[in-house]
């Protein structure tokens, strides 16, 4: 059901694309009023919309991982042409509203649409070049982290943080590598993944093989640990949004091999102590808990399963949503560290975070609790970062 609404809400506003597309390019030159130029301009959209399909109707190639990824860069470019044409509308009808008194001749008014149709596109082809450019580089963003609580012999927890790797068709082998070398540098306690390490394919993955000896090159005294997310299980993916629902969100058994073959230590609703210093507690996902369902245990039930508990040692909370809060605070967590939210990850989906999430990027700090949410090294769906990064955090926990 999801699926089909979805599609038609795609098919409504590939309509929509190609009918201002129309009607802009006939205000530059009269050549676009003939019925064929219609006609191309309409195909050539119908074309670039049925790649998000085509792409998944190829058998798995290297191929087939090219062509879904311009399909995703194909999304990325609709949603930002979507949007600064709607604005483009609204600006049209202030002036259409206003014109006797204050806009003067239709000449303007043409003029004003001609300008605003040159800058529509100008713009969004703007955007996803930048972004498909930056999102290739690898940030690193250091947070000082204060608890109330203090490690064994009174020393400083160096945390890599990193989530939202996505490896699939977009994030292959040369950023994972890129990734590695950066954290590798930082020389951390402890490296912890905060899920949607897989992109919901494993064979979507360039090279299993050489990723699992990239993951395995990963170093840091007290180990590698991590999560799932809500991506790290097989559901369907169009453009990168997923599209089937969660009773048929399964985990692959490969993602577990792939993981213990890497040398990371994926915590399921489970809790283990480190360096007898602090409790390292890793929660399944909210959305998608890799059954067909999205069950998982509250953290009180996860605090009520620790042996032999000490209060005296801090909590750090493994979740890959920054949700939970109250249920943090009330269980005395000291730290949880999250991923998910991307920060939006790309214009103008950006402007939609800070309304959605508590704390979508950063540290959020209350009653003693606090919260680090990465937007992620690796991108979902379309191969763009605008007002983010692709971010790796070492965190200096005091």
């Amino acid at each position: 059901m999801l699926a089909w609404l979805m599609l038609i809400v795609y098919v409504l506003l590939c309509t929509y694309a190609i009918w201002r597309t129309v009607h802009y390019l006939r205000i530059v030159h009269r050549i676009f009023e003939s019925w064929y130029s219609l006609v191309f301009i309409s195909i050539f959209f119908v074309v670039l919309c049925a790649t998000l399909i085509i792409g998944k109707l190829l058998p798995y190639s290297g191929f087939q991982r090219k062509f879904i990824w311009f399909s995703n860069l194909w999304v990325g470019f609709f949603i930002e042409f979507i949007f600064f044409t709607v604005i483009a509308d609204i600006i049209i009808l202030i002036t259409k509203w206003f014109r006797k008194d204050k806009f003067g001749s239709l000449v303007e008014i043409a003029l004003l649409r001609y300008g605003l149709g040159l800058l529509v596109f100008v713009l969004s082809i703007s955007f996803m070049v930048y972004g498909a450019i930056h999102s290739r580089h690898i940030v690193r963003n250091e947070l000082d982290v204060h608890l109330e609580k203090g490690f064994r012999e009174g020393k400083p927890l160096k945390v890599a943080l990193i989530s939202d790797l996505h490896m699939g068709y977009s994030v292959g082998v040369k950023r994972i590598e890129d990734m590695v070398d950066k954290v590798n540098a930082e020389n951390p306690d402890i490296i912890v993944i905060a899920g949607d390490i897989f992109d919901n394919e494993y064979e979507a993955l360039e090279d299993d093989k050489k990723l699992i000896e990239i993951f395995r090159r990963m170093k840091s005294r007290l180990g590698v640990y991590g999560i799932y997310g809500n991506h790290d299980v097989e559901s369907l993916l169009i453009g990168g949004f997923t599209v089937s629902p969660v009773s048929k969100a399964f985990r692959d058994p490969r993602y577990d091999e792939f993981l213990k073959e890497a040398n990371v230590t994926m915590l399921e609703d489970e809790s283990v102590l480190v360096d007898d210093s602090f409790y390292l507690v890793g929660r399944l996902d909210g959305e998608r808990a890799g059954d067909g369902t999205d069950n998982r245990a509250s953290i009180k039930e996860l605090m009520d399963q620790i042996d032999h508990f000490d209060d005296t040692k801090p909590v750090i909370v493994l979740n890959h949503e920054p949700d939970d809060f109250d249920q943090a605070i009330e269980q005395k967590v000291d730290l949880m560290l999250s991923g998910h939210t991307h920060a939006g990850q790309f214009f103008p989906l950006t402007i939609s975070t800070p309304f959605k999430w508590e704390n979508e990027w950063g540290i959020y700090e209350k009653d003693g609790f606090v919260n680090v949410t990465s937007c992620g090294v690796g991108v979902y769906g379309p191969d763009l970062r605008s007002f983010t990064n692709s971010e790796y955090m070492i965190l200096n926990i005091n």
